[in-house]
């Protein structure tokens, strides 16, 4: 089950095994499976290097006596900056229950498909884009190779829908 709302992270202890998160109104339900773009390892590491870079240079104007100078201090500032903008930017998020598949991008609106209105899905391995089409056979949604920044997660979402359809 699971133990947090993938969209806001609120608590879904003690609500049934269908329920709606009381915080943003998503459907979540126990069997849902989630699949997050991640936070890759070099962030980790770029954000131990910017620390150490930043506190060497604030170390180095405060050993010399002289106060903060931006023009010495420009990299290290910038690579903080876009830094905690990496790291703090909306993930793609993909929710497949056996109702829906919830699709949240880094766009303001969330789209959700009914299952049943699922045709078919199908994953690319030469590009690594996943297709969804209805049952009509048309394209309702295309979703690029970076997507989940894996090949396997969007290999393996296409598996986990297809068992549903």
């Amino acid at each position: 089950m699971i133990e947090r709302c993938p969209i806001c992270a609120y608590s879904l202890r003690g609500l049934p095994a269908v329920h709606r998160c009381p915080e943003c109104g998503l459907e979540c339900d126990s069997n849902a499976i989630v699949f997050k773009e991640p936070r890759t390892a070099w962030a980790c590491l770029a954000s131990l290097t910017a620390g150490i870079l930043l506190w060497r240079t604030l170390a180095e104007f405060a050993a010399m006596g002289r106060p903060w100078d931006w023009s010495a201090s420009a990299a290290p500032v910038a690579f903080v900056a876009v830094l905690i903008w990496w790291l703090t930017r909306k993930r793609h998020i993909i929710i497949v229950t056996p109702r829906y598949l919830h699709i949240h991008g880094r766009s303001s609106t969330p789209e959700s498909f009914a299952i049943e209105d699922i045709g078919d899905a199908h994953w690319s391995f030469v590009t690594g884009t996943v297709s969804i089409s209805d049952r009509l056979g048309n394209e309702i949604i295309r979703l690029p190779s970076r997507f989940l920044a894996a090949p396997w997660r969007s290999r393996r979402m296409v598996i986990e829908l297809k068992k549903l359809l």
